[in-house]
């Protein structure tokens, strides 16, 4: 069946009373119509939340999911952890017949039209190539159609993508803000806005009434050297890059760049094994995989905030044993567990607030970078030599607010996760 990704959580829209929502936080993509509350996503019997974010842990490929369960009411006691959806799968199993798939979907950049909008800003069409290829084969451990006990399925699917090309832009201090002169500076609109109160005259400053305007030597906006403040000119001169655009009126940025292209590999395997031991008795064993290697994946302002994937692993092994008591009762017993290990750190030197001359900036809770040895965060952090991490202590910079007359602000370097779910 054709579904808007590869994610076997989408077929929960084919279900009556649910509907399907892209860029949701709700685990799959998928609302219960009626009523609220987070899903609960199961494969084989075992829960594969992410518990960090109650997300899903693994978009499992359809190919490898022989069956879809979804309800939306009337749980039984064994759905206790949700009141949203229950979405349940199965994955394939091989038969006493050797099968498998070849299969190749592709989305190319290449084949679209530039949109309406870059076409009017003379910017050039993003890239954006992906690729979801794969196979699968399953099958008896023996001589297919025989007396067969053991079976086998391994499926295993590759999504090489390959983006960038986006045309960011921002508003960052311009060289004479940078020196505490603001009688050029611009508002979003890209209108004059050089009316800089100074609060210690305790006069209106507007642009009919200037008296209580910085104006250092009849230049209005500009402060005088004797009144800056040092550690807030580091905020303006280390952290963002000089303009390259100049701003004139109608403009709300000065700055523009090309996020770069780049590659990436995801590959999903899936392998599983049944043996019948008798006619009452079967054993399963399942390992389910979202393997990525390390990347670095460049920021909206590329060398400020680009980030490190560390690890990007998934997991989710289980064993089944089914055995039957009689022909209307059974036992099945389930054991499993999904994990993954999430690592997002900043590569930038500038992350560490002490590189950007904000070591002296004060911080109302002085201690509250330290990191526990024990934590996997502090484990993490060494491990990846991240320029943030200082003698047990996370330096990020603040965070900075520019206000409603600027627009287009240059990104902040806000705390990133280093956890086990």
């Amino acid at each position: 069946l054709p579904i808007l990704n590869r994610n076997f959580a989408g077929f929960a829209t084919l279900v009556p009373g649910a509907i399907g929502q892209s860029g949701t936080a709700i685990a799959g993509g998928v609302f219960r119509l009626g009523g609220g509350g987070q899903n609960n996503i199961m494969m084989d019997g075992v829960s594969t939340m992410d518990t960090g974010n109650n997300g899903q842990l693994i978009s499992m490929n359809v190919d490898s999911i022989a069956e879809v369960k979804v309800l939306t009411q009337g749980y039984q006691a064994e759905f206790g952890r949700s009141s949203g959806l229950q979405i349940s799968a199965v994955t394939k199993s091989g038969t006493n017949q050797l099968r498998g798939s070849l299969y190749d979907i592709e989305r190319n950049s290449d084949w679209n039209s530039n949109s309406w909008v870059n076409t009017k800003n003379g910017d050039p069409k993003a890239v954006s190539k992906q690729r979801d290829w794969g196979y699968s084969l399953g099958g008896p451990i023996g001589k297919p159609g025989g007396a067969n006990r053991l079976f086998f399925f391994y499926s295993h699917e590759y999504r090489p993508r390959e983006i960038g090309g986006d045309i960011n832009r921002f508003r960052v201090p311009t060289v004479l803000e940078r020196q505490g002169d603001f009688s050029q500076t611009r508002d979003n609109n890209g209108a004059l806005f050089n009316t800089i109160r100074d609060a210690s005259t305790n006069l209106p400053c507007t642009t009919g009434d200037t008296r209580g305007c910085f104006q250092d030597g009849g230049v209005l906006g500009r402060i005088p050297q004797s009144r800056l403040y040092p550690t807030g000119m580091n905020i303006l001169n280390r952290l963002w890059p000089q303009p390259n655009v100049e701003q004139g009126p109608g403009v709300g940025y000065n700055y523009e760049v090309q996020v770069p292209v780049t590659k990436s590999l995801l590959h999903q395997p899936v392998i599983r094994a049944d043996y019948q031991v008798s006619s009452s008795l079967r054993f399963t064993a399942k390992y389910a995989g979202q393997l990525q290697g390390q990347d670095t994946d460049p920021g909206s302002l590329p060398g400020f905030n680009d980030l490190l994937r560390w690890n990007r692993n998934r997991h989710a092994p289980s064993v089944t044993d089914n055995y039957n008591l009689s022909s209307s009762m059974f036992v099945e017993g389930t054991y499993g567990y999904s994990f993954n290990e999430i690592a997002n750190l900043y590569v930038s030197p500038l992350s560490n607030r002490a590189n950007a001359g904000l070591a002296d900036l004060p911080m109302l809770f002085p201690q509250a970078g330290l990191v526990d040895p024990s934590y996997n965060a502090a484990r993490v952090f060494g491990a990846a030599e991240s320029p943030f991490y200082t003698d047990g202590k996370v330096m990020y910079p603040p965070n900075f607010t520019w206000g409603n007359r600027i627009a287009n602000a240059p990104p902040n370097l806000g705390a990133q996760l280093a956890n086990i779910n």
